[in-house]
């Protein structure tokens, strides 16, 4: 934890210089410790690609007649020795399964959930590699929320891989949209609730029923568990400079039901 405070203290200091104190104190209080994911060690048990592993007896995830496919396993516990996650598990191996090919579920629609698969506790080989491997380090950041400034468009160049802290956007806030597509509410761009900010947003003035758990404020019960950039080593290209979201509540973190995450695509319009 100690990063964590150094690197907020030395982030303050900075914003102090260019920022009154109550805008730097807001900023700041929005801070969260993620990981950075980049090439690793070749003895790093987290990775993209390679031979796929599932859970002892599970058998290969399907969507419809379609076989997902294997983009990656992250060992928390591993990570959890590079830095300090608090809102993540840090025990155990989980695997991440998605229908890659096109037509790929983007997540707007509740009927697409057999679209991915997030499987905790996978350590058993399932088959050949179909991808190649890359295996994943860690560095530990300062996670803020991402401005939709232009500016910040100079940041695509670099790919971002990433677990814990604030999902890096290409389009809109990721966890509303986990909040109303996993509560059952379709991601049409008529819904009411798509057109509001979730710091602004008055859910008594929506005329439509959402349940409690899909209003705006729900989305600060979503965390993020591996956010997948465009990749040209794997292949992958999510739509233009596109990013795939796995995200899940905080209490289904807590028990380990990883199985209830949520999945976002998002790519350049």
């Amino acid at each position: 934890m100690d990063w964590f405070i150094t690197q907020c203290d030395q982030l303050r200091a900075m914003f102090r210089a260019f920022f009154p104190a109550t805008v730097t104190d807001a900023i700041m209080s929005l801070a969260r410790p993620a990981l950075r994911l980049s090439s690793g060690p070749a003895e790093a048990r987290s990775r993209l690609g390679g031979p796929p592993v599932l859970p002892a007896g599970t058998p290969w995830p399907m969507w419809g007649d379609r076989p997902l496919d294997f983009v990656g396993v992250i060992d928390f516990g591993e990570l959890a020795s590079e830095g300090w996650l608090p809102e993540l598990t840090g025990v155990g191996s989980t695997a991440f399964y998605y229908a890659t090919g096109l037509p790929r579920p983007w997540g707007d629609d509740p009927t697409q959930t057999a679209g991915w698969r997030v499987l905790p506790g996978a350590r058993v080989p399932a088959g050949p590699a179909t991808l190649p491997e890359v295996r994943l380090g860690a560095s530990p950041f300062v996670s803020l929320p991402s401005p939709h400034e232009p500016v910040l468009r100079i940041l695509r160049g670099a790919r971002r891989h990433q677990t814990g802290g604030w999902p890096v956007v290409v389009q809109r806030a990721v966890w509303p949209d986990c909040a109303l597509a996993a509560a059952g509410h379709p991601l049409d761009a008529g819904h009411p609730l798509n057109a509001m900010s979730p710091l602004d947003a008055d859910p008594a003035s929506a005329e439509v029923d959402v349940e409690p758990r899909s209003r705006p404020g729900a989305a600060a019960d979503w965390r993020l568990l591996l956010q997948l950039d465009s990749d040209d080593r794997l292949g992958w290209r999510w739509g233009e400079r596109g990013c795939v979201y796995f995200s899940a509540r905080a209490a289904d973190v807590r028990s380990g039901a990883l199985d209830r995450s949520w999945l976002i695509l998002q790519a350049t319009p």
